[in-house]
């Protein structure tokens, strides 16, 4: 594991896990206590982004007890909790979708406050 992975696991552990989980057991993790962490991150102001590599890592560390038969089932049973939701910036329009003339596609940004620069 690099030096900034490290780092990255640190300040989610520090930040945004052991805050609310440290203090619950292992055996006591249920699909609730998960949801209901994960819900006071988001009402606490936390990024979506930070949620989502948060719940990635407690649900890797919870695989890993898994494994080791620490447990019976891992309680991060959250659909779409672990993945990025596009913004409406992200999402492809229909004429982009639709057709592959460069020309006729607007900018990425394109009403998000981002333009081309002007040419000419």
């Amino acid at each position: 594991m690099g030096e900034r992975t490290r780092e990255e696991y640190l300040s989610l552990w520090r930040h945004h896990i052991e805050p609310y989980l440290g203090q619950v057991d292992l055996a006591e993790l249920s699909t609730d206590t998960i949801r209901g962490w994960r819900a006071a991150l988001l009402r606490g102001g936390r990024s979506e982004d930070r949620a989502v590599k948060a719940y990635r890592l407690v649900r890797a560390v919870l695989n890993t007890a898994l494994d080791d038969g620490r447990i019976k089932r891992n309680p991060c049973r959250i659909k779409g909790a672990g993945e990025y939701r596009a913004t409406d910036c992200e999402r492809p329009t229909g004429l982009r979708a639709r057709r592959a003339d460069a020309r006729a596609v607007p900018s990425p940004g394109a009403g998000c406050g981002v333009h081309r620069p002007a040419v000419g």
